[in-house]
């Protein structure tokens, strides 16, 4: 099944929204976003940070506020990423939040639009968003466990689909989920145990990605 078309006033709430924690984001935000090594992207993917909540998102205090923006710069979601200096799950703490009565989508489909014959596909927002700042075409499944049966009508137009799966159980799950949905056109990488294309980029820089994207495909 399609994903169900947001109404007038989700899209007018969500466009509101995003601007609004855009304009609150402050040092301490951008001092994480630096330390991710998505500075560079702040305008163009519109992070945000929640300091003064709306109604509607009063749990979302003091989290990164990251837009879903379409190919014609309509908002059509929201997730809010922790960005507390913890342990989310020692801490008992979601590490992302959505927005209540919105359908989960692929974020940074604008990248669907790219005049490329590739694209690369992301376990996560941020793993997306650090592609995106290096010059690469990519979306971001939110969560190893968001695939859907009609997300492969989104990539018909690429002759080659490369799925950068997180390098763990939950993303060895995903790749063989990925590889029966798009057996002619995909190619899978894992990274290494433990491992994510943000903390590859972090550690190695973009040097390191070039490494990891010109891997040869996990066959496990």
């Amino acid at each position: 099944m399609s994903s169900v078309p947001l109404s007038r006033s989700q899209k007018r709430s969500l466009a509101s929204a995003a601007e609004t924690y855009h304009e609150q984001l402050d040092d301490q935000a951008r001092a994480y976003l630096e330390g991710r090594g998505l500075l560079p992207g702040i305008e163009t993917l519109r992070f945000g940070v929640v300091r003064s909540p709306r109604p509607e998102h009063t749990m979302m205090k003091d989290r990164l506020a990251i837009p879903f923006i379409g190919p014609k710069g309509n908002v059509y979601d929201i997730r809010f990423r922790c960005i507390q200096d913890h342990d989310c799950k020692e801490a008992s703490c979601p590490k992302y939040l959505g927005v209540d009565g919105v359908e989960t989508r692929p974020y940074n489909v604008r990248a669907l639009v790219a005049p490329t014959d590739y694209i690369f596909v992301t376990e996560g927002e941020l793993d997306a968003a650090t592609l995106t700042v290096c010059g690469w075409p990519a979306v971001g499944l939110p969560g190893a466990n968001s695939w859907k049966k009609h997300y492969p009508r989104l990539f018909s137009g690429f002759s080659k689909v490369i799925l950068v799966a997180d390098g763990d159980d939950a993303g060895k799950k995903l790749a063989s989920t990925f590889r029966r949905a798009l057996p002619s056109s995909s190619s899978v990488i894992v990274c290494g145990q433990g491992d994510d294309i943000n903390s590859v980029y972090v550690r190695e820089g973009r040097e390191g990605l070039v490494a990891l994207l010109k891997g040869d495909e996990d066959d496990e």
